[in-house]
């Protein structure tokens, strides 16, 4: 269960990563355990989504049928997996599963590796086609890898790997799990993966370790937050004790549910936590302007226990549809 560390990819990484998630619909390879997969040594972030039963679940399409229609915007889950193939020619059945990993906190740290039966050449040209650019090719152990420039300097390549398997990402983290799957490196194993080998099979699962150095960039130069839109305070500073993460989320038995674990470096940090999430909430409660916003909070449960914050959240998916219509509604 976990809390969310923001990881800032490449726009044209992020694109693809998005449109694998959003093409894949029910396709039958099964995943395979984390440990198994060709991500490094050294990680310090590993997560999983499980691509196929999420688009093969029928509560996503009835969430997106439930969203207000846009004039020039698709009007099912169906027709958004058509329009996604004709504009990138990928077929909506070609993902799987996406596995993601990371050995630092700079976009060139982050690997994504695609699960399924994706050809590279659709992959690229989804790519070239939402960049405006081609791939400069150049070879790691042999293997094809194509690298995007971008603008702001963080490249991204993409490769093949063993088994079908694309891995696209920095081209430090591609390179490492091309490295792995030809075992010329050691694979990812110990405490960060038996931890994500624990949370199962959901929709979303991740796990990652915290450095002061992660919270500091985050947090920025100026600090923690001392108030909100420089009115309202909030206390932030608990973010700098954060050590570990771990999120899930999943659908079972008419049920969405989302877990997070949040691990501190002392339990004052967890006590000011609880309080900062108290206070967040709080603070929607007091400002939502639909009183039908506040109502899923009912479903949210904050735990405190020694180092550790777990936040439970459980809503009905009938539920869950009219939320997502009055998000839309409020918030188009």
């Amino acid at each position: 269960m976990t809390n969310k560390i923001e990881k800032h990819l490449p726009a044209g990484l992020l694109a693809a990563a998005l449109t694998a998630l959003v093409l894949a619909t029910a396709c039958t390879s099964a995943a395979g355990a984390p440990d198994q997969q060709p991500m490094p040594d050294g990680v310090t972030m590993v997560g999983r989504v499980d691509v196929a039963a999420i688009l093969a679940d029928d509560a996503l399409a009835n969430l997106f049928d439930a969203l207000p229609e846009k004039d020039d915007g698709p009007s099912s889950l169906a027709d958004a997996l058509a329009m996604v193939e004709t504009e990138t020619g990928i077929d909506s059945a070609q993902v799987s599963e996406i596995l993601f990993f990371a050995t630092g906190s700079e976009a060139e740290d982050i690997g994504l590796i695609l699960g399924g039966t994706l050809a590279l050449d659709k992959l690229l040209a989804a790519v070239e086609a939402s960049q405006g650019t081609t791939a400069n090719v150049g070879k790691v152990l042999g293997k094809a890898v194509h690298t995007f420039a971008s603008n702001d300097g963080d490249n991204f390549s993409i490769a093949t790997l063993s088994n079908g398997r694309l891995v696209a990402g920095g081209p430090d983290a591609v390179r490492s799990a091309i490295e792995v799957d030809a075992g010329q490196r050691a694979a990812a194993s110990g405490d960060l993966i038996d931890r994500l080998a624990a949370l199962g099979t959901p929709w979303l699962s991740l796990v990652a370790d915290v450095s002061p150095d992660d919270v500091g960039k985050a947090l920025g130069d100026d600090g923690p937050v001392g108030a909100l839109g420089g009115e309202i305070a909030i206390d932030f500073s608990a973010l700098e004790d954060v050590r570990s993460v771990s999120v899930t989320l999943d659908r079972r038995g008419g049920l969405f549910e989302a877990e997070a674990d949040i691990g501190f470096a002392t339990e004052d940090g967890t006590a000011r936590a609880s309080d900062m999430i108290n206070g967040l909430t709080s603070l929607f409660k007091a400002f939502a302007p639909d009183p039908e916003l506040v109502s899923f909070l009912d479903g949210l449960e904050v735990e405190a226990a020694d180092a550790t914050v777990s936040i439970d959240f459980t809503i009905a998916t009938d539920e869950a549809v009219k939320l997502a219509w009055n998000l839309f509604t409020v918030f188009p």
